[in-house]
């Protein structure tokens, strides 16, 4: 069990600060400027910190167990919501695995050209097989075991620290020759104007750009997606991840301003250039310089004190964050499997070992992982990741806020640094994000997540977490039977709203009068039984009326079961009930009874003519209430 530090906050920090970082914040800066680069991190900080509040008040709301997301989302909204989210956030995770991984591989081929080694084609092939070969290793770590894993996380953090200290401290040295010719000036005002404003090219926008550094923000969920392996994640998850999200930004914001102010967007790698004549160089036009912060992605690496710091750095980053992503995913699709909400599925939920290692969920997580790193492009991979991870930030906010908006007293958050409306301003801002980015991909995203969350709703998991649907529902019933009861009464408007006195003998009556009502009316079964009220037979009722309420489920009768115990005979309990039953102007207008057979044969005793007073004494009471009487004989 880990605490908020090494499980949630180093976690966050590590899969924040990964390859994003290392080998794309100079292709934002070269499309964005710093102006506006500034601003596109701000925003994706901005969603990832209303995410983290909403997030933080759903998980001190109550125990989180294994399943992070998933667990917190089904539990909050309910099975259809949780196991939509829960598949589509696994397949995201391990996608994620795969963008780490690309990105590794990128800065391997990248290192072994420049030392003269040619690997097939040097490109895309070349890192699809140092990816997969990678993706391998990382494997055999995971299976090792969590502790093993968790170990090396905190170890990689140190070159991650030392890379960066080495980045900030290249930035001020002057630049020698060989850095100045693929584009680094050192701190100039010419390049800092140069950099200051926006210049897209070839097709890019702000929201395609956005869409590729997105990713650098989803590591937010790192901590909660292991809470089950933490000691205290009702504390440690809200610390850790809102430290990791501000202390991120900061990183991202500084590392973005150094490559504006000290690298060129444009750069031939011939001429002993150190300030803005690059601009102006023939390959500028259409951006096809080989070198320059448009194309050269190893920007940290060439601005560093020492280029292997950062590259060890890329490594450890990568490294981190595959391994990270790649033990999530198979973590929540276990929980999904776990609950048994998909059909022939469960068996991948079985933990093996004393960490309960999803073995055979780790099967599926790295499949899907490894066809991912096939891709071979980071640009290509990282708008797929961006929307599903923002699908599902959509949906923790529209958790929180519609478990706040409930007004359901179990949703009382230790958390109180949160919004309803600032979440459901998240959710809203994260869905118009998904569709500026890509209309076509968030489409695809919806359809899919339609699909899994119809298939639910049409299985009905037979589980029950409360969630605040079941609130909603609640609070918009009240507030229409409030409504209704303000309502002057029409005979346009008529209803025929049966209290059928019957019992588990005479079941006929409810199904006539099921086929009157047809669910379209109030039907009520009520069953009067002859004995004194005690606590045992109180317990004894609510039996009884779960008994009937399985039998109405089960014939698809839509009625209300209830039962009552009197003494005092059923006159007196019959009366009780017409005074008692129904609520505002949902009450019953008519009364169903049986047909008393044999009243009229042999003697007349004094007990029987005792039962046919008592008969006709809950006709008299149905009719001084005002009721219609029907008799089914």
């Amino acid at each position: 069990k880990f605490g908020w530090i090494e499980g949630v906050f180093i976690r966050c920090m590590q899969n924040i600060i990964g390859v994003i970082l290392f080998v794309r914040i100079s292709w934002v800066v070269a499309h964005c400027g710093m102006l506006l680069g500034s601003l596109l991190i701000c925003v994706a900080s901005a969603v990832t910190l209303i995410t983290a509040l909403s997030l933080s008040a759903i998980c001190t709301n109550g125990e989180v167990k294994g399943g992070g997301l998933y667990y917190l989302i089904s539990r909050t909204l309910g099975p259809e919501f949780g196991g939509s989210i829960g598949i589509m956030f696994a397949f995201g995770n391990a996608a994620s695995g795969a963008l780490y991984l690309v990105g590794m591989a990128e800065t391997i081929v990248e290192v072994m050209k420049t030392n003269g080694i040619e690997f097939l084609d040097g490109r895309i092939n070349a890192t699809r097989v140092v990816g997969l070969g990678v993706g391998l290793l990382v494997i055999i770590v995971i299976l090792i075991g969590i502790s093993f894993e968790s170990l090396l996380q905190k170890v990689m953090l140190v070159p991650l620290t030392v890379s960066f200290f080495g980045f900030l401290v290249g930035s001020i040295l002057p630049p020698t020759t060989q850095q100045a010719v693929i584009g680094m000036t050192g701190w100039k005002l010419g390049t800092i104007s140069d950099n200051l404003w926006p210049r897209f090219a070839k097709g890019e926008t702000f929201f395609t750009v956005f869409a590729v550094y997105f990713p650098a923000a989803t590591g937010i969920m790192a901590g909660a997606n292991i809470s089950g392996d933490l000691k205290n994640p009702q504390s440690a998850i809200p610390k850790g991840t809102v430290l990791a999200i501000l202390v991120s930004t900061m990183i991202y914001l500084i590392t973005l301003v150094v490559m504006g102010s000290t690298f060129v967007r444009h750069a031939d790698g011939e001429g002993n250039h150190t300030s803005i004549p690059f601009s102006n160089l023939p390959c500028a036009v259409d951006s096809s310089c080989e070198f320059g912060s448009y194309n050269f992605y190893q920007v940290m690496s060439t601005v560093s004190i020492w280029s292997p710091l950062v590259i060890i750095g890329i490594i450890a980053a990568t490294s981190a964050s595959a391994l990270a992503s790649m033990v999530s995913a198979p973590k929540i699709l276990q929980a999904v499997c776990n609950d048994k909400l998909f059909p022939y599925l469960d068996k991948l939920g079985k933990g093996y070992g004393k960490d309960g290692a999803p073995r055979r969920a780790y099967v599926i997580a790295f499949g899907i992982t490894l066809l991912g790193v096939a891709i071979g492009d980071l640009n290509a991979i990282a708008p797929i990741i961006s929307n599903f991870f923002l699908a599902a930030y959509a949906l923790v906010n529209y958790s929180c806020f519609d478990a706040s908006f409930a007004g359901n007293a179990g949703f009382r958050p230790a958390f109180k640094y949160y919004s309803m409306y600032l979440s459901l301003f998240g959710a809203i801002i994260c869905v118009v994000i998904m569709f500026t980015m890509s209309w076509v991909t968030a489409l695809i995203t919806f359809v899919v997540f339609l699909l899994i969350f119809g298939f639910l709703k049409y299985r009905k998991p037979d589980v029950n977490w409360g969630s605040s649907m079941h609130a909603n529902h609640y609070k918009r019933t009240l507030k229409l039977m409030h409504k209704i009861h303000r309502e002057d009464d029409h005979v346009k408007n008529y209803r025929p709203q049966i209290l059928v006195l019957s019992d588990v003998r005479r079941r006929d009556l409810t199904v006539f009068a099921h086929s009157i009502t047809r669910g379209s009316s109030l039907l009520i079964h009520a069953t009067i039984e002859d004995s004194s009220p005690t606590s045992r037979v109180y317990a004894s009722n609510r039996e009884s009326t779960e008994k009937e309420s399985n039998w109405m489920r089960y014939e698809g009768i839509k009625a209300f079961p209830l039962t009552i115990s009197s003494s005092d005979g059923l006159a007196k309990a019959a009366l009780s009930l017409f005074q008692s039953v129904g609520i505002g102007k949902v009450t019953p207008n008519i009364v169903l009874l049986p047909f008393k057979n044999g009243w009229n044969e042999g003697d007349v005793t004094e007990k029987s003519l005792k039962a046919i007073n008592e008969y006709f004494a809950v006709i008299q009471s149905a009719f001084d209430k005002l009721y219609g009487v029907t008799i089914l004989r």
